[in-house]
C-alpha cells in the first residue's frame, strides 16, 4: 500500500474516535464590528464534502443572507 494510502486509511479510522483535528476558516467579516469571523471544525467529524449547489435569492431577505439552496 503506498503512503499515501496509508495516510488516508489510518485518518479513516481515526474518524470514529474522539481525535480532534481543527479546520479553520473565514466567512467574511461581521457587519456590526467589522472584524473577521473565524470558525473551526473538527475534521473529523466530516463525512461528506460537495459542491454548493446553485443559490436562489429570497425576496426581503437581509443583507447578511444571500439566499435559500
Amino acid at each position: 500500500m503506498s503512503d499515501l494510502l496509508k495516510n488516508i486509511d489510518a485518518r479513516t479510522r481515526l474518524a470514529g474516535t474522539n481525535k480532534l483535528e481543527i479546520l479553520l476558516f473565514t466567512l467574511g467579516m461581521d457587519q456590526r464590528t467589522g472584524r473577521r469571523e473565524t470558525f473551526g471544525i473538527n475534521v473529523f467529524k466530516v463525512r461528506e464534502v460537495m459542491r454548493t449547489p446553485g443559490i436562489t435569492a429570497a425576496p426581503d431577505m437581509p443583507s447578511s443572507v444571500e439566499g435559500m439552496v
